[in-house]
């Protein structure tokens, strides 16, 4: 709703910009749709995405004494947002520039000594090149779009935690050699969980243990990036402590349907609204958790390299 808001927004700005400039000068606006009348409509969809895209996300402020400047959840993905809306600003205007250019080519042909077939390549170009240009912006700027939805998603999976007792330790956004790492819980009773958060929408199946999303593979193989970054953070984690640290590995779905399964290599794949279920089933009180838990901050500051 906020996007479609920012979207309406943005429309009556550029209609109302126009309006004014048309009753205050209707020559020049006359001169410069002219001149522009092939850009129009880039121009117009590029200005109604780009400015409606949040360049920057709004971090929400819990009381909760939990959250901690070096400790944000989906950090990494905003900034990953972040790159692609300003690699997304800065390919549209580039292209609209190269199109400007064409245009002034083709107006003052005679002046820059252009030939008929210049022109016509650069008329030819003209009609190509926008709706190309057009397609490849709503790509990147679905991208962008992707993007923020998967940092809300880990957001909403560390607002569980935050809320929850003090049994839970939370550590977000891990660098790992594997790529990131969502969230890595330390529960006082139960050891160390991994929790890969996804903010894809549809349903979720498993066949020949790999995950299927509305009835096709997904973009990428969750199951082997889990398994990866779990084997991964043990290692880790192995540095502080002589015996293997087991480590509960879950892929959290944060809007799509998940029937009940078993785990699939040891992996639990599930709902956000039974993430918190699932991991309070797990009740495994020993000597080596209790170390794991004197520990956590440790742990925090070796995860984090801080």
């Amino acid at each position: 709703m906020d996007y479609l808001k920012r979207l309406l927004i943005n429309l009556a700005l550029i209609v109302g910009m126009g309006l004014i400039v048309y009753l205050g000068a209707p020559k020049f606006f006359d001169m410069i749709f002219q001149t522009l009348y092939a850009l129009i409509g880039p121009l117009v969809f590029v200005l109604l995405i780009a400015v409606a895209l949040p360049a920057k996300r709004k971090y929400k402020v819990y009381a909760n004494s939990k959250r901690r400047a070096d400790n944000v959840a989906g950090a990494s993905t905003h900034k990953l947002a972040d790159k692609r809306y300003v690699l997304m600003l800065v390919f549209g205007f580039v292209v609209l520039a190269i199109l400007s250019l064409m245009m002034a080519l083709v107006n003052n042909a005679k002046a820059v000594g252009m030939g008929g077939i210049g022109i016509l390549v650069v008329l030819i170009a003209l009609k190509i090149v926008p709706e190309l240009f057009m397609k490849r912006i709503d790509q990147k700027s679905k991208e962008v779009v992707r993007a923020r939805k998967g940092a809300h998603a880990e957001e909403r999976v560390d607002d569980l935690f935050a809320r929850l007792s003090e049994d839970y330790f939370i550590i977000n956004d891990i660098v790992s050699k594997f790529g990131n790492i969502d969230h890595v819980i330390i529960k006082k009773d139960a050891g160390i969980f991994l929790i890969e958060t996804k903010s894809h929408h549809g349903k979720i199946s498993v066949e020949d243990k790999t995950i299927y999303l509305n009835g096709h593979l997904a973009e990428k193989d969750f199951i082997a990036q889990t398994l990866n970054n779990a084997f991964w953070l043990r290692n880790k984690v192995k540095e502080l402590f002589e015996p293997n640290v087991w480590i509960y590995p879950i892929i959290v779905f944060t809007n799509a349907f998940v029937p009940f399964m078993p785990p699939v290599k040891g992996i639990h794949i599930v709902n956000v609204k039974f993430l918190i279920r699932t991991i309070e089933k797990i009740n495994n009180t020993n000597a080596l958790n209790e170390q794991l838990w004197e520990k956590r901050e440790i742990i925090f500051r070796l995860l984090k390299g801080t």
